[in-house]
């Protein structure tokens, strides 16, 4: 059992010679010879020279030699590289860093960004919590030159800003005013609400569109559809929303009619919907609402499959009916019957 330290380290220091020192490893008292001094310094070493031998021989002994090699592989860009190309690291295999030069200055790089942007935004959270008059104000220049005009002028002349380093606007508040008063002349009557309905009255730049869609027509169409080859879950799902968009109505409420009809067409009472999106469409009268592709509450009917949409699309066309029946009767023996102004003809 090692025997307690105070009995190596006397607290009666008087007891102890100048010349002699207790070991820190062995603890035992030994001539002040027996340890090494510091680089530099008129102080010892806490240990005696035997016990540091003996830590050297053991670290040593623990050590990995490696053979000496002339390529190393780079942990991050996996290249085969010379050893010249890689820094040298006394706790990495071989004495080298795993990565190489560039590697290694391309990962620093980054790093140093990453916290650069991670400590920019906690300056500008600790910013935003300090209360308004204990926030620090840009110092601003005796003079300051506008960009505009060119001349120097005073602070005063100047809006402030916490952007710029001088904490002023470039432009002094004369060429600011002049500048936003022709920017709102040359903008005026162009926009509309909406970006869709940009630059409307400007014939000009209608005409430029109009042009520009021209040259790309071509690609633009084949991008597209590349598009809808690559993403048909998707191209599926946006035309059923705009769909029911345009009739008004909600996915709710097509599954609700829907299950009112059993899953079936309204006419022919068959579940194929004929469609390629794999929906019923919403049927509506025409002669309801300003325009044929939009449906009301008043004129909304029920789900029909393709082709029973359609026929039934032509059925409402009286004008058509009887330029049909006209025609009908030029080429057949019996004359046409409209049957109670329904669908059926008898011959």
């Amino acid at each position: 059992m090692t025997p307690p330290l105070e009995e190596f380290y006397p607290t009666n220091v008087e007891n102890l010679s100048v010349r002699e020192k207790a070991c820190k490893i062995c603890r035992v008292v030994q001539p002040i010879d027996n340890f090494d001094k510091y680089n530099n310094s008129k102080i010892r070493r806490k240990t005696c020279k035997s016990c540091r031998n003996a830590q050297r021989e053991k670290a040593f002994a623990a050590q990995k030699f490696y053979a000496p090699i002339t390529v190393k592989i780079c942990a991050m860009c996996k290249l085969e590289k010379p050893v010249n190309e890689f820094a040298k690291y006394s706790k990495g295999k071989h004495g080298l860093h795993s990565y190489c030069k560039s590697c290694k200055l391309a990962d620093d790089r980054s790093y140093a960004a990453k916290r650069e942007e991670k400590n920019k935004e906690q300056r500008r959270l600790d910013y935003m919590k300090m209360e308004p008059h204990l926030r620090p104000q840009p110092k601003l220049c005796s003079n300051s030159r506008c960009i505009l005009s060119g001349t120097l002028q005073p602070p005063e002349n100047f809006h402030k800003s916490r952007i710029h380093k001088t904490g002023l606007l470039p432009d002094c508040k004369v060429c600011e005013k002049e500048r936003k008063r022709l920017s709102a002349e040359r903008h005026k009557g162009k926009v509309v609400k909406g970006n869709k309905g940009k630059y409307k009255d400007d014939q000009e730049s209608v005409a430029y569109h109009k042009r520009w869609y021209e040259e790309h027509k071509d690609v633009l169409n084949k991008r597209t559809k590349e598009w809808r080859d690559s993403n048909p879950e998707e191209c599926r799902r946006l035309h059923i929303e705009r769909r029911f968009r345009q009739y008004g109505v909600t996915i709710e409420w097509y599954n609700e009619q829907l299950a009112l009809q059993n899953g079936k067409c309204a006419i022919c009472g068959g579940t194929d919907t004929k469609n390629p999106h794999g929906t019923f469409h919403v049927d509506h009268r025409h002669d309801c609402c300003s325009k044929s592709c939009h449906a009301c509450d008043n004129c909304r009917r029920g789900l029909l499959c393709s082709s029973c949409n359609t026929r039934l699309g032509i059925l409402e066309n009286l004008v058509w009916k009887k330029q049909a029946i006209a025609y009908l009767n030029k080429y057949s023996k019996k004359p046409a019957v409209d049957v109670d102004q329904g669908s059926l003809f008898d011959f």
